[in-house]
C-alpha cells in the first residue's frame, strides 16, 4: 500500500441538514484530479491562495503522491464522489515536527464550520505522527480565515509587508504558528 495514512471515513457535524451527506476521507494520489479540479477553482478566485495561476495536473498528481509516500496527513471533504475542500500539513523534511499547513474549501461550502472541523481533525492527526508544531502564511485580509485559525489554536507570528502579488498588487501576509506545547 502506497499511503501509509488511511483513516476511516468521519462524519461531518453539519449545521444545517443540506450538509447531511459530507463526510471527511483521506485524500490519495487517485483524486488528483478532483484535487486539480478544486485548486484552479479557488485559484480562479484570485483571493486566497498565493499562486495566481493555475497547477497542472501531473504537479497535483506528484504533490499528492509525495504526500503518501512521507506519510503526510492530508484530508478531504467529499460531497460523494465531489471533492469540496482539502486540508495537509507538509513536513519539509521527513519524521520533522514541523509542518506547512494548507487548506481550501469551495465557495459555497465556506462559512458553515466545515473548514474548522477539517482542521481540527488534520490537528489531531498531526498529533499522532508527532508533528507538533504547524506554520501557515495567508493573506493579511482574509480576516475569516485568520479567525478560523485564532479559534483552531494559531498564534500570529510574524507578519510580511508585500512579499506578494495579488491581482498585480503587492499584498502583505500574516504569519501564523499552532504548537502541540
Amino acid at each position: 500500500m502506497l499511503c501509509k495514512i488511511l483513516v476511516p471515513p468521519q462524519p461531518v457535524a453539519a449545521a444545517h441538514p443540506s450538509l447531511s451527506d459530507l463526510e471527511f476521507r483521506a485524500l490519495l494520489p487517485e483524486h488528483a484530479s478532483a484535487l486539480h479540479s478544486l485548486l484552479n477553482r479557488v485559484v480562479a478566485e484570485g483571493k486566497y491562495l498565493a499562486s495566481q495561476t493555475a497547477f497542472a495536473l501531473p504537479v497535483v498528481e506528484q504533490f499528492l503522491y509525495q504526500n503518501c509516500l512521507s506519510a503526510n496527513p492530508q484530508f478531504a471533504l467529499w460531497r460523494g464522489a465531489e471533492l469540496q475542500g482539502w486540508c495537509d500539513a507538509v513536513r519539509s523534511v521527513a519524521k520533522s515536527q514541523l509542518a506547512r499547513l494548507g487548506m481550501g474549501l469551495a465557495a459555497d461550502y465556506r462559512g458553515q464550520g466545515l473548514g474548522k472541523q477539517m482542521l481540527k481533525l488534520l490537528q489531531q492527526h498531526c498529533l499522532t505522527l508527532d508533528i507538533e508544531q504547524l506554520e501557515l502564511q495567508v493573506f493579511a485580509d482574509n480576516d475569516a480565515a485568520i479567525g478560523l485559525y485564532l479559534n483552531c489554536g494559531f498564534e500570529v507570528v510574524g507578519c510580511r509587508q508585500k512579499p506578494m502579488l495579488r491581482s498585480g498588487k503587492s499584498v502583505d501576509v500574516v504569519i501564523m504558528s499552532w504548537s502541540l506545547g
